[in-house]
């Protein structure tokens, strides 16, 4: 079976627009989502919409951006601090998701166990036991896989916007790398396929029309230059 393995969106709707397209054209048979749906940019309802209207099974968790969103509905202050460190886009999600929106947010999980493609998979945003915690490519996971008391045949991790596949102690650790935000010095919408018969996975990166998204930057958030920076360099 294939599943389209996504993380970190950050409000990006035309990536995820364009990793979608790919993974219908690719016939996946499922899609894993590690969190950060909001966050960072400006289409937050569009990118809940997208994958709400996902007609394959879809699996999504709980990322950090989930949980500081939910944490800024009753604090002005902390929606403060918050803009003023990632941008407008918490803000931008308060003001166009509805209540409905709010409270399936709240019912994400974190991490979720999911055995419905003849295996085991582990969905989480950080690692599995801590969802701020980034694991970058250069680190070493065996000791939190050897800690782990039943062990998946697939983990995914996001958080980290830097997408890796490893094969370790007979598990498949994949980071997807980012859907929204890359980090990695490679410009586009970032996903992974895996293949579950060969337990297989490869890194995709999808076109989309980035230097549109660099505008609404400019005209959104001129004073966070970080938030189109990093989507143009390489």
């Amino acid at each position: 079976m294939k599943l389209a393995i996504l993380a970190d969106i950050h409000a990006n709707a035309d990536a995820l627009y364009a990793v979608l397209s790919a993974a219908q054209k690719e016939q996946v048979d499922g899609m894993l989502v590690a969190g950060d749906l909001v966050g960072y940019y400006f289409e937050p309802k569009r990118v809940l919409q997208l994958l709400q209207e996902w007609n394959k099974p879809i699996y999504i968790v709980k990322g950090n951006h989930e949980e500081i969103l939910l944490a800024a509905i009753n604090s002005n202050e902390l929606l403060a601090e918050i803009s003023l460190k990632y941008g407008p886009g918490i803000s931008i999600a308060l003001s166009e998701l509805s209540g409905d929106d709010l409270e399936w947010i709240a019912s994400l999980q974190h991490p979720l166990l999911v055995d419905d493609f003849n295996c085991s998979i582990l969905l989480s945003h950080g690692s599995p036991n801590d969802i701020n915690k980034y694991i970058y490519p250069d680190e070493s996971i065996s000791g939190m896989l050897a800690a782990m008391l039943q062990l998946p045949d697939v983990l995914v991790m996001g958080h980290a916007h830097y997408p890796f596949i490893k094969n370790e102690q007979k598990c498949v650790v994949i980071n997807p790398g980012s859907v929204g935000q890359p980090r990695n010095r490679e410009p586009g919408a970032h996903w992974a396929l895996l293949e579950t018969n060969t337990m297989t996975a490869e890194h995709r990166i999808e076109p989309y029309n980035i230097v549109e998204l660099v505008d609404q930057c400019m005209r959104i958030a001129p004073n966070h230059l970080y938030l189109r920076q990093v989507l143009l360099r390489t």
